[in-house]
């Protein structure tokens, strides 16, 4: 009885340690968590908590601004990073950027300021299609000509946005010793990145810019698993088309 007691105790401890470390994950990837984010005495206005914590609502306004301010632009492999970044500094200093690969190579740029984003806009060009109806905007969604003095022999660093595979997951978490480091080891490989979060509110912002053209100040909001901790790379993205303040739904009547 004591044995199974100590083992018992043992076990209940060890698992308090992975739910502790597993929270700690989920804390750093996302900025809060469910105690913080449904407290009523945390502010609404993107300050801090007493505890150094931020609500999920201070979270996700600041990365709708971070998107606001962001970029996609379609590149090809062998582009000078060095080149491509002192040309796209003509417009504005460069917040934070990151390359990554899925049917192609593609750029997150971040610009310090929406000026940034509105002179490159500025300086884009439109395709000329003559069969079609176009949409009168300029979209962040950009594709970098080919230019020779952009090019560069090396290959660039792109940044993973899936998760590893099942036989090299396997061989990771059976090279642990424990069952936590196990389960620390599985929220490493799967928790979304940084830059994964910000290719998400990235895709919701784009999508925006192409509905606001008919729908003058909606927005579109990401919700489920990409923003309350739970998602992992490679989950579908959930959106939410909020059309509340064109029909007038939050206009506080007199």
């Amino acid at each position: 009885s004591i044995t199974v007691s100590r083992l018992h105790l043992r076990g209940r401890t060890c698992l308090l340690n992975c739910f502790q470390k597993v929270d700690t994950f989920l804390h750093r990837s996302v900025g809060t968590d469910a105690a913080v984010a449904q407290s009523e005495t945390t502010p609404r206005d993107g300050r801090e908590a007493k505890d150094g914590r931020r609500s999920l609502h201070a979270v996700q306004a600041e990365r709708q601004e971070q998107a606001e301010k962001s970029v996609l632009i379609s590149c090809q492999s062998r582009t000078s990073e060095k080149k491509f970044l002192k040309y796209l500094s003509r417009h504005g200093h460069i917040q934070k950027y990151f390359f990554y690969e899925s049917y192609g190579v593609y750029a997150v740029v971040e610009f310090a300021s929406r000026d940034g984003v509105a002179s490159l806009l500025e300086a884009a060009t439109i395709p000329s299609i003559s069969h079609e109806s176009m949409v009168p905007f300029k979209s962040r969604l950009m594709s970098l000509r080919s230019v020779d003095s952009l090019n560069h022999q090396s290959s660039l660093q792109c940044r993973p946005q899936t998760s590893v595979s099942i036989s090299e997951l396997i061989h990771r978490l059976s090279s642990e010793e424990s069952v936590e480091q196990q389960i620390t080891s599985l929220t490493e490989v799967y928790q979304l990145t940084e830059e994964n979060s910000r290719l998400r509110f990235l895709v919701c912002s784009l999508l925006k810019d192409i509905a606001a053209a008919y729908f003058p100040e909606c927005t579109i909001r990401p919700f489920g698993s990409s923003v309350n901790g739970f998602g992992k790379l490679g989950c579908d993205l959930d959106m939410f088309l909020d059309l509340d303040s064109i029909s007038g739904w939050n206009v506080k009547q007199p």
